[in-house]
């Protein structure tokens, strides 16, 4: 949301907007060397539960998509969040010495339930995918992912509901 009210306030014209927000894309693009951080990712969100993929991978993905989207063009955000997060565990499972595939699938669950703010539903995903034998590292994820994600996911219009 910050990069979006950044663009919207210096830049009115929305053709202008995404103009200027595909050419940053092209540069960073040329600068990275490397394709597969556009559109959906695929193919990087299959490395990230195979084999260690480049440590900043995640921050690449996550750069992309905001300018992406801050600058008009429509696209993804579930999947982002998806390669985001698998790119992420990934990283982290090289630090902490897990496997790969267990952090890049518990990264990828964590990240999709910040960044969506839907705890319940991103259990229940990550349940679906990764099975019953994870539920306590899944639900770990998830909870501590919605409590330090903040007050707003990238649903604009959702709204929190508390419980008195």
């Amino acid at each position: 949301h910050f990069l979006k009210k950044v663009f919207s306030d210096k830049i009115q014209n929305t053709s202008v907007k995404s103009f200027i927000g595909g050419i940053i894309i092209i540069i960073l693009i040329l600068l990275i060397g490397n394709r597969m951080y556009l559109g959906l990712s695929l193919e990087l969100l299959e490395k990230s539960f195979e084999s260690p993929v480049i440590p900043y991978a995640f921050i690449i993905k996550l750069l992309l998509t905001s300018i992406t989207l801050a600058t008009g063009f429509q696209g993804g955000e579930v999947t982002p969040l998806f390669v985001i997060g698998a790119t992420l565990g990934n990283f982290l499972a090289n630090i902490v010495g897990l496997p790969i595939s267990f952090l890049a699938g518990i990264g990828m669950i964590g990240v999709f339930c910040g960044g969506t703010k839907t705890p319940l539903a991103s259990f229940v995903m990550g349940l679906e995918i990764f099975g019953g034998g994870n539920i306590k590292y899944i639900f770990v994820a998830c909870v501590i992912s919605y409590v330090f994600s903040g007050k707003s996911g990238i649903y604009t219009s959702q709204k929190n509901i508390t419980i008195e």
